[in-house]
């Protein structure tokens, strides 16, 4: 009976142990699946990787492209800073060579400067000695027409000196007839007074004509026509 109940017991244990197994079984399939589809996944990463390599393979190409270029482009650079170094280089020596005139003209400026000034002080000294003669000529021309003036007062004076009687003889002396009534002359610019038939008259060479008495009076003071101031005998 205990044998029995052994066995029993030892084929539960065993039947108990066939389901663990088969459990375990089932378990490691079950991982045995999850592996492979593990499996799956790390192939299907291993082809992005692959992929995603070749992409970047392509990229490395077109960034050693681009390298290339950019290498090419910084020696065209490098060329033209060369190029533009050279003009820098040689406008910065025509740069000195126009300082260098710029000094030159400078100096000739100064020289034309200190020329200038000379001239201006040269031209205000010939301005003052200018200004000096004409004030020079004025005071000559004012003492040559004092000179005249008096000259002429002279001449005047001389003139009015004549010998008043032998003026008087060359005057002519007629007395008014009818023939003198339409004359424009119809009273005496001495007196003032009008003439009238039978008054005696002188006429000048003027043509002027007056009382004989007035004319004659006046000639003692002037030898000039009282209307026309011609002087009546030269």
């Amino acid at each position: 009976m205990e044998e029995n109940n052994d066995k029993l017991n030892k084929s539960e244990i065993m039947t108990q142990e066939s389901e663990i197994m088969a459990q375990e079984s089932k378990i490691m399939a079950q991982e045995s699946e999850i592996m492979t589809q593990e499996s799956k996944i790390m192939a299907q990463e291993s082809e992005i990787m692959a992929q995603e390599s070749k992409i970047m393979a392509q990229e490395s190409e077109i960034m050693a492209q681009e390298s290339k270029i950019m290498l090419q482009e910084s020696e065209r650079i490098l060329q033209k800073s060369e190029r533009i170094l050279q003009k820098s280089e040689r406008i910065l020596q025509k740069s000195d060579i126009m300082l260098q005139k710029s000094d030159i003209m400078l100096q000739k400026s100064d020289i034309i400067l200190q020329k200038s000034e000379r001239m201006i002080q040269e031209s205000e000294r010939i301005i003052q000695e200018s200004v000096r003669m004409i004030q020079e000529n004025n005071r000559i021309i004012e003492e040559n027409d004092r000179i005249i003036n008096n000259n002429e007062r002279l001449f005047d004076s001389f003139q009015d000196n004549l010998n008043n009687d032998e003026i008087l003889k060359k005057l002519e002396e007629i007395e008014l007839n009818e023939h003198f009534k339409n004359k424009e002359e119809n009273k005496c610019a001495i007196c003032l007074e009008i003439f009238s038939f039978g008054n005696k008259v002188s006429y000048l060479p003027c043509t002027h004509y007056f009382h004989s008495s007035c004319i004659r009076n006046w000639i003692r003071i002037k030898n000039k026509c009282p209307l026309c101031k011609n002087i009546i005998i030269s």
